[in-house]
């Protein structure tokens, strides 16, 4: 009930709201800070999204929670109001569905996918600075820069799509960083085979994130498009990571969270920002990070057979 009461004030009062918000992007957007912004990104279904809530939960971070997508017409409002009523309190939400986190309520992380398409297009998720009008990525970045200043401690987003935007956020935001979560390509494909499966969708139907070469992977099968999917969408991370330095790249396997978890927690700390520091009143995750085999052999089979043509390294072609 609070939820659909919060959304339509948002909803209805983005106009009044503008005027409000339009001077104060400018200001801010205009300061120095000392803060930057962090991206998660990767193929679907590698636990980016439990990771994401993992990192917000424990450490003193801003991020746009269900309340601040309530109000992605204002975003600026959205952050300034969130950090007013849940003043830096930690979400402790450890689930979701598909990325969604409603049934957590406001504070939990959201993935802020409609804000991200006022400015950039739904029907493609590759594009660069030079695909977008100039009007639209000024008023982009000059929301993203002012959100960074006024939050005044680093802002972190999870939105794979991104990871097919990292030449665009090089050019809009250069001192942001970059964590990149990878998972073993055979169980990724198998969690996404069983994520159509439960959204009803045929397996030859595209879901989630579009490489660049989308158009000529929705015409494949099952698990070689599901193979190469995953493939393109970390190859184009693999080449552009190179437009950041080495110190705002940092590489979190799945794998890895089961068996240094504290380890991994506190060297993601580290790298938003030395001085960070741990929410007063996060709960620890509970959650198991295991990969378990659950399909039959043949589809085991085939799947191996479509993962072993790729060179999941140096991502060469």
């Amino acid at each position: 009930m609070i939820n659909t009461v919060v959304q339509k004030g948002a909803k209805y009062s983005s106009w009044l709201l503008k005027p409000v918000e339009y001077p104060l992007i400018q200001y801010y957007s205009k300061k120095e800070k000392k803060y930057f912004s962090v991206f998660i990104v990767g193929a679907p279904r590698t636990g980016s999204t439990i990771f994401y809530q993992i990192i917000t939960n424990y450490f003193n971070v801003a991020y746009p929670d269900n309340l601040v997508n309530f109000y992605r017409r204002n975003a600026f409002i959205g952050f300034a109001l969130s950090k007013f009523i849940f003043n830096g309190r930690a979400h402790n939400c450890y689930s979701s569905n598909f990325g969604n986190t409603d049934n957590c309520g406001l504070h939990a992380p959201n993935e802020f996918g409609q804000f991200w398409y006022r400015w950039l297009p739904r029907d493609r998720h590759f594009v660069t600075s030079e695909t977008i009008s100039k009007k639209k990525l000024r008023f982009l970045k000059e929301n993203l820069k002012a959100i960074e200043s006024y939050a005044g401690i680093p802002v972190v987003y999870k939105n794979l799509n991104m990871g097919q935007r990292l030449q665009l956020l090089a050019k809009l935001l250069p001192n942001t960083k970059i964590i990149w979560i990878k998972r073993d390509p055979f169980f990724t494909a198998q969690s996404i085979y069983h994520a159509k499966h439960k959204l009803k969708l045929s397996q030859s139907d595209w879901w989630s994130v579009m490489p660049k070469n989308v158009e000529s992977l929705r015409k494949l099968e099952s698990f070689e498009q599901i193979v190469k999917q995953i493939f393109y969408i970390e190859r184009q991370i693999f080449l552009d990571k190179k437009l950041f330095a080495d110190d705002q790249i940092l590489e979190i396997y799945y794998e890895s969270l089961n068996i240094n978890f504290e380890n991994i927690i506190e060297k993601s700390r580290m790298f938003i920002d030395r001085d960070l520091v741990f929410r007063n009143d996060y709960k620890k995750n509970e959650f198991k990070f295991s990969n378990i085999v659950r399909i039959n052999n043949s589809e085991s089979e085939q799947l191996k057979y479509w993962i072993n043509k790729f060179d999941w390294q140096n991502y060469e072609i």
